[in-house]
């Protein structure tokens, strides 16, 4: 019985570092959006510095899923919890890796006049982040119709990525001399699509939690 308290202790501090590393990389996503918008270079500079802190929640995760994994020995439905944990640790720290990309262009544009507002960006940062927010809670409390909601909306994200790239190009076409400043704000809205697809994978762990395999959820 005191072996099975230890375990459960460790798997409740184990969800809560997934919790911690989540708040912190919807933070990163929150903080490099309005950096961006306001031409904050002071906060892009932070948080391209604090991207290491992310990474070390990564390897932290990972070094408690190994140690119960040889210590513990854990069943199936306990197994699969810890290799699901491990595996969104690694799309959380790809999707803030992308928060850290934005805030280095923000700062490569740091002495150039914004061509536009940032309307759709800000949009798709906004729906990132929620959809980091609440895959995360679909996982913690094994809501299968949370997790298909969320996946969904990426189809939100990739048809605000679309929309911006048909604006840019307008704008380059209008004036060639816009082309740089275009191709780094197509790239940044690039980062905030394909955080959709990260959190997508997160999605699909809350099936592979329950079933033991991963649910390809578009193809359900």
């Amino acid at each position: 019985m005191a072996t099975r308290n230890y375990f459960d202790s460790e798997l409740t501090n184990l969800k809560h570092s997934l919790i911690r590393m989540a708040d912190a990389t919807q933070e990163a996503i929150t903080k490099t959006t309005r950096a961006l918008i306001g031409k904050d270079f002071e906060t892009a500079q932070k948080i391209i510095k604090d991207d290491d802190l992310i990474d070390e929640m990564e390897v932290e995760i990972e070094n408690i899923c190994i140690d119960l994994i040889v210590q513990q020995q854990p069943v199936a439905g306990d197994m699969r919890l810890i290799f699901a944990i491990n595996k969104i640790a690694a799309d959380l720290e790809r999707i803030a890796d992308y928060a850290h990309s934005i805030a280095k262009l923000n700062i490569k544009m740091k002495d150039e006049v914004y061509m536009k507002r940032f309307v759709n960006i800000e949009r798709m940062s906004e729906i990132a982040v929620r959809m980091i927010r609440d895959s995360i809670q679909a996982f913690l409390e094994n809501d299968c119709d949370l997790a298909k909601k969320v996946y969904n909306m990426d189809d939100e994200l990739d048809d605000l990525y679309h929309e911006v790239f048909t604006e840019l190009m307008s704008y380059v076409i209008s004036d060639p001399k816009n082309i740089s400043q275009a191709m780094n704000l197509l790239l940044i809205a690039r980062y905030y699509e394909r955080t959709g697809d990260h959190v997508q994978n997160i999605c699909e762990w809350v099936f592979y939690r329950l079933e033991g395999k991963r649910v390809e959820l578009d193809q359900e």
